[in-house]
């Protein structure tokens, strides 16, 4: 048969024509073929083609599923497919797919909506789910349109969610395990929204972790100058620190320790370095004893020293006179410094530099690597970790050098090493991590202030993470012979764990933690101390990062374009995307939503919360030294960032009330209690958080994963750079000369100053060279406006009370002229110069010269012209600024005129005007948080808006308040301010006019449990009306008694409710009760006198009484049988520990004694004296009885264990006495020796006298314990014959 053959080249389906015309090329119907369009012979020939196939459902059997989006993998052969059964029918098509939900009510399971990612592989059929679950939010209205891998990512977007993207071969090796939320599959990856604090709590508080561990001390922040002599052979440190001639004396003994009381002597029991700063190459020397004195004494301390006490050894002798230190003299400045409790002898090994951190400011922040290597954007970096040497103070001549040389010397950094603490949001731990973000890496970075520059210090992988701090615990076994209490523990994989344990029988049933520790894994195991057999599992860590950075160089400084990336630019939807080279590129996208106009918040400058308490940030231990910079504006302003770092443009507060001026302060009364001041936020309304066609509303994992997640505030200050300017003092006014023989006068003292510029203050406030001569002097300056900021303007006598003051008033002081020293008048060449002696046309003689007369003849300043009206030690002619002033800065005319020549050289100092920057920038500060915790606090305080307060109040509370007296002066409802409240009507008052609540607050774990009965209540002093608010007071409704556990559990805070009609706000205050000191009411003479019956048993002592005794049969006094007791000597029989409840009046007291002297001499029977002539002790260090010290006294050597006078306290000896237990001196009869006495004639008689003087401690002498008047009275025995 003929063969015909039709090629269909044209590949054209042509249905119009008969089929007897159709055309060659074309074809009237084809099923189940295609024309091959290869470039071979068989061009257009027609080729069969399969049908569909079933291959496999993937196990899937859910009702209603549909593939909205396919991805062919040509290259390995996959089909990948997006697959669910949710159809969004909301009117925006933006409703989150939810999953199953349990129903609580009938334990039914209510079948959600199902979201998959599948695959097939047509070679070999293996398919799997790789990826399941709602928060996948797929809906049939958006389909997946746009797919694309790049090696082996797998990318899509559907323009309902975010872009996002899987990696294959990890969902294929672990299907529907692996990605499990939204944030293992975004684009964009979480980014962290928290500052690194400087705060850890392993030790059951929070504690700073910005430490010193090269330094074996402490900086010297005490110091005075004292008087040295020679007592009893020992060399001795004396102040008198109400000295009239020396007033420079400090008392520095009460700082030392609380254990320095009135009338005794505390004997160190740790390091301390005391050094001369006046000769620096002297030998220091430690601390052995430190004495305040009492009564006359009062003003007066006592020092003793020991030459050796090495580190980690034992205290060497006391420091004798003959040893003493030569070069030490009266006047000296002499420092103490405490032991570093950080030092580490190793610290320097390993790398690290020491003097790393000394002159850098330097903050900290740190990003996560991801599994597939991205990396999240930076955390907000911390404040600056900076702490200044000496911590900031200016100690002796500290002053002198800063104004001599312009360089404050200690202004260097003291921290080698920071405690970096990164906090992780509720349900991360440091061993989650790579579970619930992906996360495989931590970096930690760095940015010093002097550079653009972010370096990474370090890099933690997974295995790092798995350590931290436990957070949970279950025992594991209950073992024997446990006693309830707080344990340590042994064994785990960190160190620092104490558990409070409850026991039954013996054995641990219950644990909880008192001490976390740190470095523990989740799952050990470890042995609880004080028992056998008893042990605790660690079941869970907490959401902390620790991190110890060493002062070692960074490892690695990031790309430029890692320094400025603040946002991936991953749009919130995209349309369509498309992969070029390596790169995804989305189309028609949707980059954020709009964002309020405006936040409802206000902002003011506040002191640092000082004290703190255990649930605020404490920026005041946080950073001590840190302070708002003050004449400067502040704008601040809301950034608000969602879970993927997509932040908002900057949001300001409506009103104009995100600006604020920060004034000039001086610090408070006292500056060294004074740690800075701060910007505060006070938001009186949430952020909104609906979400709206326009706006994304706030962050719900269920609901609403691209809502604003958290906020950043952010700080705009334009004034910038400046410096500070440290003259060596100031003249005050101008300085009129008029001829050679007429002194100089000082006139416009309180117009004008005039300072000498050296070194870089010649810079920093330098001349307008522009427009001058080459034979001008005189000049204008570039920096015209000064600030002055300490000034010197009070010359009082004696010279040793010279000081510089604050000038908080702002003033604002202009540069006139600058001109060289000697172009201020001829009378600058003639220092020294007697002008009888002076002749223009040559040498004088006194009597032929120009001026002439018996009287010497001086201009220059001075009775022999020596005094320099400027700072001329370094440089005989300084430039000198004239400067216009708002107030006299130097000294008065009189004092700087004839006769006085007094001058201010004392330190001032001047700020110069910062340059004003004019770009619209703000700054990112370290202060963020999550919108829902911010929200929930303002809702909290809506019913209470943080509009409402009440006026500042003064607390007193002590023991002996009587219950029923006030403990507050008078308050009444106020606004944010502090400003009382008008009112328009009757509604603003307390709520209830009564106190809500009131919490006893554990000092040691923070812990509040509500006071029952309550202690305190609300008293209306006067009541509102329409037009008047009320007043209240509060007042107690018992007596208290300060104990030796009051420090720590008596302390209240105090939770008032307020309105003003419409809205409340809860108001707390902490309140604490103090300590009054002792008082020894009645001495009672206990023995029987055989000298003077007319002193019966039990007669009360007066404080400086003598008691002259002696028995018939002298001989037998304990002589032959010494250490047997006396009985009592003297007993106390009335004494109050300071408390107005008479029944625990007594209660904690303790007896010490203070001095204890024997002398022998002779008894006048005649004028009933006593006359010494040999001193046999003179005891002042006591001896220790039952672990108690000072409780024995009278030997020489205070370790003799039958001293001849202790105290004994009845029941167990001894005990913290009660209102029946009193106190009582025992006295051995070991210490009499007929032998010793002189045999005198006539009116003499041989005697011993004993001087006794004791005090009582309270509190049973912890904490806070105070002292009595010393109580002080004499014994005398003597010989009958």
């Amino acid at each position: 048969m003929p063969e015909i053959k039709n090629t269909f080249v044209k590949s054209k389906m042509n249905k119009d024509l008969d089929s007897r015309l159709i055309p060659k090329g074309e074809y009237r119907d084809g099923i189940n073929i295609s024309v091959s369009t290869s470039e071979g012979d068989s061009v257009g020939s027609l080729e069969n083609i399969r049908g569909n196939t079933f291959l496999s459902n993937l196990g899937l059997t859910d009702k209603n599923l549909e593939i909205i989006g396919h991805y062919e993998d040509e290259v390995n052969n996959r089909i990948f497919l997006f697959i669910t059964n949710y159809n969004d029918t909301s009117i925006d098509r933006e409703t989150q797919a939810l999953g199953d939900v349990s129903s609580p009510s009938t334990s039914r399971v209510r079948t959600g909506s199902k979201c998959y990612i599948g695959y097939y592989n047509t070679l070999d059929g293996n398919n799997d789910v790789l990826v399941s679950g709602a928060f996948l939010n797929f809906s049939k209205t958006h389909p997946i349109c746009g797919v694309n891998i790049i090696e082996d990512l797998l990318f899509w977007t559907d323009n309902r969610n975010q872009p996002r993207k899987i990696n294959i071969n990890k969902a294929i090796a672990n299907p529907e395990t692996y990605y499990t939320s939204e944030d293992h599959i975004s684009v964009a990856k979480y980014a962290p929204w928290e500052a690194i604090s400087f705060l850890k709590e392993t030790n059951g508080y929070k504690e700073l972790s910005l430490i010193n561990e090269k330094d074996e001390w402490l900086p010297p922040i005490l110091s005075t100058v004292f008087e040295f002599r020679n007592t009893s052979s020992n060399f001795e440190m004396f102040n008198n620190f109400s000295s009239v001639t020396n007033p420079t004396y400090q008392s520095i003994s009460t700082d030392l320790s609380s254990s320095v009381v009135a009338g005794s002597t505390w004997t160190v029991n740790y390091r301390i370095k005391v050094s001369n700063a006046s000769k620096p190459d002297s030998q220091s020397f430690f601390l052995k004893t430190a004495a305040l004195g009492t009564g006359g004494t009062a003003n007066q301390e006592w020092f003793t020293l020991t030459e050796s006490w090495p580190y980690g050894g034992s205290v060497g002798p006391v420091l004798t006179y003959a040893n003493r230190p030569t070069d030490w003299a009266t006047g000296d400045v002499i420092t103490f410094q405490i032991e570093n409790p950080y030092y580490d002898s190793g610290f320097e090994s390993n790398d690290r530099d020491s003097n790393f951190l000394r002159d850098k400011f330097m903050r900290f922040s740190y990003r996560f690597q991801y599994d597939d290597n991205e990396f999240s954007l930076m955390a907000p970096f911390s404040e600056i970790a900076f702490r200044p040497k000496q911590y900031g103070y200016f100690l002796y001549d500290d002053d002198d050098r800063a104004s001599e040389s312009s360089i404050v010397k200690f202004a260097e950094n003291d921290i080698t090493t920071v405690g970096i603490n990164i906090p992780l949001e509720a349900g991360f731990t440091p061993n989650n991590l790579e579970d619930k973000l992906k996360v495989k890496k931590v970096q930690i970075l760095s940015k010093e202030s002097s550079s653009l520059a972010v370096k990474v210090i370090d890099e933690l992988d997974t295995e790092d993470l798995q350590y931290g701090i436990p957070n949970s615990i279950s025992i594991s076994s209950g073992g024997s012979g446990y006693s309830a209490g707080v344990k340590t523990t042994t064994g785990g994989s960190g160190t620092g764990l104490e558990v409070t344990i409850t026991v039954t029988a013996g054995a641990i049933t219950g644990a909880t933690i008192s001490k976390s520790g740190e470095g523990y894994l989740q799952g050990d195991v470890v042995t609880v101390g004080s028992g056998t057999g008893g042990s605790i599992e660690i079941t869970g860590l907490n959401n902390i990062i620790l991190y110890n950075y060493k002062s070692t160089k960074p490892i690695k400084v990031l790309d430029e374009n890692e320094i400025t990336r603040v946002s991936d630019i991953v749009p919130l939807r995209a349309k369509t995307q498309e992969a070029v080279g390596n790169r995804i590129i989305y189309g028609n996208f949707l980059q954020n939503k709009s964002t309020p106009e405006s936040l409802n918040y206000q902002v003011s400058v506040i002191d640092k919360p000082y004290p703190f308490n255990s649930n605020d940030k404490q920026t005041a231990k946080q950073f001590p030294n840190h302070t708002l910079k003050q004449n400067r504006t502040y704008q601040v302003g809301i950034v608000l960032v969602d879970r993927y770092g997509r932040s908002s443009n900057v949001i300001l507060s409506e009103d104009e009330k995100s600006s604020i001026f920060s004034r000039y302060t001086d610090g408070g009364s006292d500056p060294r209690s004074w740690f800075g001041n701060s910007l505060r936020v006070t938001f009186l309304d949430g952020i909104p958080n609906q979400k709206t066609n326009e706006y994304q509303g706030i962050y719900n994992e269920g609901s609403n994963t691209l809502g604003w997640y958290s906020y950043r505030i952010v700080v705009q200050q334009k004034e910038q750079d400046y410096y500070n300017v440290y003259t060596p003092g100031v003249l005050s006014g101008n300085i009129n000369f008029t001829k050679l023989d007429t002194p100089l006068t000082y006139s416009n003292t309180s117009e004008i100053a005039q300072v000498a510029l050296f070194n870089d203050n010649i810079n920093k406030v330098p001349r307008d060279l522009k427009e001058v001569g080459p034979s001008d002097t005189v000049y204008s300056s570039q920096s015209r406006v000064l600030y002055n900021r300490i000034k010197s303007p009070n010359y009082t006598t004696p010279a040793g009370t010279l000081v510089s003051i604050q000038n908080s008033n702002g003033e604002l002081d202009e540069v006139i002229t600058i001109r060289p020293f000697r172009e201020l008048g001829d009378w600058t060449k003639f220092k020294g110069i007697d002008l009888r002696y002076f002749n223009e046309y040559g040498q004088g003689d006194g009597s032929t010269g120009q001026f002439t007369g018996a009287t010497p003849i001086y201009i220059y300043p001075g009775a022999t012209g020596e005094s320099d009206p400027f700072y001329l030690k370094n440089n005989k002619n300084p430039l000198i600024a004239t400067i216009g002033v708002e107030s006299r800065l130097g000294y008065t005319s009189v004092n700087q005129g004839a006769t006085n020549y007094f001058f201010s050289k004392r330190l001032n100092v001047f700020e110069t005007k910062p340059f004003t920057s004019n770009l619209d920038i703000y700054y990112e500060s370290s202060m963020s948080g999550t919108i829902n915790v911010l929200n929930n606090k303002v809702s909290a305080t809506l019913s209470n808006p943080v509009g409402l307060d009440i006026t500042s109040w003064s607390w007193w509370l002590d023991e002996s308040t009587s219950i029923g007296s006030y403990v507050t002066t008078e308050f009444e409802v106020s606004d944010a301010s502090n400003t009382p409240i008008t009112p328009g009507s009757a509604n603003i008052k307390v709520v209830g006019d009564k106190i809500y609540e009131t919490y006893q607050i554990d000092q040691a774990t923070g812990q509040q449990t509500i006071a029952r009965p309550n202690p305190f209540e609300l008293f209306t002093v006067v009541s509102g009306t329409a037009t008047s608010a009320p007043i209240y007071r509060i007042r107690t409704t018992k007596d208290f008694v300060y104990t030796k556990d009051s420090y720590n559990n008596d302390n209240w805070l105090i939770k008032l409710q307020v309105t003003d009609g419409n809205v409340t706000n809860f108001i707390e205050k902490q309140a604490t009760l103090a300590n009054v000191t002792p008082a020894i009411g009645t001495v009672t003479w206990q023995i029987q006198n055989d000298y003077d019956p007319s002193i019966p048993y039990q007669t009360p002592i007066a404080p400086g009484n003598t008691v002259v005794i002696y028995r018939k049969d002298f001989n037998k006094w304990k002589e032959e049988t010494p250490g047997v007791s006396f009985a009592k000597l003297a007993q106390v029989t009335a004494f109050q520990n300071g408390s107005i409840k008479t029944s625990d009046n007594k209660l904690g007291l303790e007896p010490e004694f203070v001095r204890i002297i024997k002398k022998k001499g002779k008894w006048n029977s005649d004028t009933n004296t006593f006359s010494s002539y040999e001193t046999i002790y003179d005891d002042t260090v006591g001896g220790v009885q039952s672990g108690t010290p000072k409780m024995k006294m009278g030997p020489q050597d205070p370790n003799l264990p039958n001293g001849p006078f202790e105290w004994f306290l009845s029941g167990i000896n001894p005990i913290p006495s009660t209102p029946t237990s009193f106190p009582a001196i025992n006295w051995q009869g070991n210490d009499i020796r007929k032998s010793e006495l002189g045999n005198f004639s006539g009116k003499f008689r041989g005697a011993y006298e004993w001087t006794i003087s004791f005090i009582v401690k309270d509190a049973s002498k912890t904490y806070d314990t105070k002292s009595s008047q010393v109580f002080t009275f004499k014994l005398v025995v003597r010989r009958k014959s």
